[in-house]
């Protein structure tokens, strides 16, 4: 999807439900739509999780178009890669990690099994000795050799009790000595 849209692809600012179901059913379809719905248009941004709607006829897909539109003023020159992260090595380079935060919800356990959480930290580790690896996650999954670099206060649009979101922080975490 990223790739798309640094190529000039526009996602919609409408998706019905029906569209999301055909969306959902055939993924190779169109793989940048297949993207755009299945964070942008999906409950709580999880990959598909449930078609996002509300008591407000918020749209969902408006939203997201404007987010990710706003957002790729700055993404334009970046090099998105979506690859496993254990066949991936590198030299000298800045590296984001954006993977499934632990104990949450996962993109498709059907399709991508369990995310391998102590695998990816000490990926994450050897990488760090030749590059800056930065990897966002909720402060309370902080590896204790890790150091915090930015705190973000959030609220997840998970509702607890009482129907109130849910507060916590998300991180910008690394191993690297900044």
């Amino acid at each position: 999807m990223f790739k798309a849209l640094q190529e000039g692809w526009i996602p919609p600012t409408n998706i019905t439900k029906e569209e999301y179901e055909h969306i959902r059913n055939n993924l190779n379809e169109n793989k940048e739509l297949s993207g755009f719905v299945g964070f942008g248009c999906s409950f709580s941004g999880i990959w598909f999780s449930t078609y996002a709607k509300d008591g407000t006829n918020r749209n969902y897909a408006k939203n997201a178009h404007n987010s990710i539109l706003k957002k790729m003023k700055t993404l334009m020159d970046v090099n998105f890669i979506c690859e496993d992260f254990r066949d991936l090595s590198y030299l000298n380079t800045i590296i984001y990690c954006d993977c499934p935060y632990k104990n949450t919800s996962q993109y498709s356990k059907v399709l991508l099994g369990d995310f391998p959480y102590n695998e990816f930290l000490r990926w994450a580790k050897e990488q760090s000795k030749d590059n800056i690896v930065l990897v966002s996650e909720y402060k309370h999954n902080t590896p204790e050799d890790a150091k915090i670099l930015l705190e973000i206060p959030s609220r997840t649009d998970i509702r607890g009790k009482y129907g109130k979101q849910i507060k916590t922080v998300e991180v910008l975490w690394t191993y690297n000595n900044l």
